[in-house]
Order: structure tokens, then sequence, then C-alpha cells
């Protein structure tokens, strides 16, 4: 009996509603903020969680390593349910996922129900990218893939800009706890909109800007795990990432407060400069690496230049907080590059599976977080001292210089890997050859 061959996909046929892709797409941003504001929260209320729980900065370590622990079993699982479901049930439990998390965090009588409500987060959470990169694959023409990942992580960049500020206006005003709890109930609300104004297509094919073979997805999935490429991009995306949730977001304005002994408005405020300036850059790095067919020359200078500034602000003290503002605008810039990675592994691999793959890097840039945010939160412990000072724990500069030293040491491993990167010349694959 001869073997049916696939049925190849009809080309491109732009959407009957043009704003469309536009609207989800946005709407997939809104929760990508809040999300981020609700993960990274133990890098702001640090102080008021030790006070509250009475913890060690192991503990809060670990509290803000089980945020993103759930990626590294959940992110893979999700990519592949996504490329063969489609995004708005999946999405709609990961927005629910999280705010439930943000309800039970906020409301927490103990640190251990502070823990699962912290899960929960980090399971809704690892919704939020994959969701992204599948709109973008199904709904957007591939030359404007790198722009558009650009263009999210600039937005993303700046919910977390805005959502530092947003979140100290209101701890201030109304405690850390009632802050997260209405986080919840918005989170709540935004999940009912999403599920009525988010419409499945026929997940990767009547909308995929790219014709191909409807090939079976274990299939595809097959071929993406042999191939080298694939660990390389894993171990790239580990180094250059891993870093951002530990000196970006847990530990990033404690170290500020406590080597510079400056407010916390100030230190949020120098912290976030990085964002901004990483905001502005994302969509123009993606932009002219597409414009000028050149994904790897990035990805080789920005991680250089990235343990450049770090190691600049760790290890060098500025008696000016206008000088040390603009070493963190430098590192910012500089890690704008990094989301090209994630248009390298989409133009790797047919677009059938690109949730899958990007989830898989992801869940490796999760290992390394979250094993970051452990680490310093266990040697930080062993240099740990308390001081009476309205009833707050702090931790010496020296302290904390030695146990982010990892951070220059993970970007510098990733500029290394970076020289082993395939150069994509920012051509989609749309078939993968027969194996």
């Amino acid at each position: 009996m001869a073997v049916r061959k696939p049925e190849p996909l009809k080309p491109f046929l732009p959407h009957p509603r043009p704003y469309y892709p536009w609207v989800i797409w946005f709407m997939g941003v809104l929760f990508q903020f809040y999300q981020t504001s609700l993960l990274y929260t133990p890098g702001i209320l640090s102080l008021q969680l030790l006070k509250s729980f009475d913890i060690t900065s192991a503990q809060l370590g670990l509290l803000a390593a089980l945020g993103v622990y759930p990626f590294l079993f959940f992110q893979f699982p999700i990519g592949i349910l996504i490329d063969k479901y489609g995004t708005r049930r999946i999405t709609t439990i990961g927005i629910t996922a999280v705010a439930f998390g943000g309800l039970l965090f906020g409301g927490s009588p103990t640190i251990n129900y502070a823990y699962i409500g912290r899960i929960l987060i980090g399971m809704g959470a690892s919704v939020s990218l994959v969701n992204i990169v599948k709109i973008l694959s199904n709904f957007f023409h591939p030359k404007r893939f790198a722009f558009m990942m650009g263009l999210t992580f600039a937005l993303g960049m700046l919910g977390v800009f805005f959502g530092e500020i947003f979140i100290s206006y209101f701890v201030e005003r109304l405690g850390w706890r009632m802050t997260i709890i209405n986080l919840g109930i918005l989170g709540i609300i935004f999940a009912l909109f999403f599920f009525a104004v988010m419409r499945d297509d026929i997940p990767g094919a009547k909308y995929n800007m790219n014709p191909q073979t409807r090939e079976p997805l274990s299939l595809c999935l097959k071929r993406f795990l042999k191939k080298k490429q694939t660990w390389v991009l894993c171990l790239f995306c580990a180094f250059c990432l891993a870093p951002f949730p530990v000196f970006s977001g847990t530990w990033g304005v404690s170290f500020l407060r406590s080597t510079y002994h400056i407010s916390l408005e100030t230190a949020i405020y120098v912290h976030s400069s990085a964002f901004f300036s990483g905001a502005l850059f994302a969509p123009l790095f993606g932009y002219l690496s597409t414009r000028f067919k050149c994904r790897k020359y990035y990805l080789v200078l920005g991680t250089f230049f990235a343990a450049s500034f770090i190691s600049a602000i760790l290890f060098h003290h500025h008696s000016s907080i206008t000088w040390l503002t603009l070493f963190y605008i430098g590192y910012g810039i500089t890690i704008a590059t990094f989301p090209i990675v994630y248009t390298v592994i989409h133009e790797q691999n047919v677009p059938r599976i690109t949730a899958s793959s990007i989830a898989l890097i992801n869940s490796f840039f999760a290992l390394f977080g979250a094993t970051g945010d452990q680490l310093i939160g266990f040697f930080l412990n062993f240099n740990w001292y308390s001081i009476v000072a309205k009833g707050v724990q702090a931790i010496p500069p020296d302290s904390f210089k030695a146990a982010l030293t990892r951070v220059p040491i993970w970007l510098s491993l990733a500029f290394i890997t970076a020289f082993f990167i395939k150069e994509t010349h920012a051509k989609q694959k749309i078939n993968e050859p027969k194996i």
C-alpha cells in the first residue's frame, strides 16, 4: 500500500482582520508584563519578605528560585501543547495560575504557603514567552520575527522598569501583601478577557507565513532534538540569560542598597536604567540583524560587552551615582542583543515547532537562573549578620560582590559559546531534509 505524502500547506493569506494579529500579540505582551511583575517581586521586596517571614538569605533565594523551577518541568511540555493545540486555552490557564499564585503568595501566613504561591506563579509564567513566539510565527512575516522579538523584549523590559516603580509605589501605601493580592485579582479579570478575545486558528497552518509539509509534530521534534545546534543554543541561552533573574531580579536592588547606602527609590531608579536602555535598543538590534543578514555577530559582541559592564559594576566602587547609572545603561544596551538567540533557533527549525524549540532553550535558562539564585542565597547565608536598624537584616557589600562574581563568569561562557553558533543569514527554514 502506497504511503500517502503529507499535504502541502497553502501559502499565507492575510488575516481578514489586519489589526487582529497586533491585538493578540499585545495581549501576549500584557501577560508577559503581568507575570514579570509578580515573578521578580522578591528582588524588590527582599527586606520586607525577610522581616515578614523571619527567614535567611538562603530561604529568600529558594523563594525566588521556586518561581523559576517550574520552567524546568513545564516549559517544554507547554511548548509542545501550544504547537499542537494553539494558544487560547493553554495561555488562559497560565494567566489563571499566575493570578491564583499571587493571591496565595500575598495572603500566605507562613513561608511554606509563600513557596506554593511562587510555584503557581512560575507554572503560569512558563506559558508567557512561548505564547508570544507562536503568535509571531503564525501571524507575522518571517522578516519581522527578529524585530518583533526585539519589540517584545523591549516592552518586557519596560514592564520590569515600570513594574518595579508601580509595585514600590503601592507597597509603600498599601503594604506588600495587599499589593500582591490586588495583582492576583487583576490577573483573574485579565484571564477572562484573554479567553474572550483570543481565537485559535489551525495551529501552525492557516495563517502560517511559510508553505511547508504538514509532517507529524513528533517527527519534527525528533529531528530538532538530534541537532547539535539545538544544544549549543541551549547552553548559550542558559549562560547569557541566567544572570538576568539573579542580577536584574532577586539581588540587584539589594546589592545597590547594601553597597552604596542609597534609598530604595534611588536603587530602583539606577537598577531600572538597564531595563530602559535595553528596551530602546532591542528592536533596533533585531531590525539591524535582519537588515544585514547577520545574527551571530550581535550575540558575540553583546555577551562580551555585557560581561565587561557587569564586571565594572561589581568590582569598581563608583563614587558618583551618575557614573554608576551610565554603567547600568551600557549593560542594558548590551543585553538588548540577547533576544536574537530566539530568532536563531526559530530560523534553524521549521515553524511547526516554534513554541517547542524556544521552550527547550528557555528550560535551560530556567535551570541556570534558579540554580544561580539558590547558590547566591546559600553563599550569602554564610556571610550573614543582623543589624538592629528598623528591624531589618543586611548583607555586607563584600559578600554581595563575592556571591555575584558568577554573573560575569556566566556571561564570559556565553561569549565563548557564541562562536559555535551557526549563522542563519536571516533565512527561515521551511522544510527539513529526510533522516
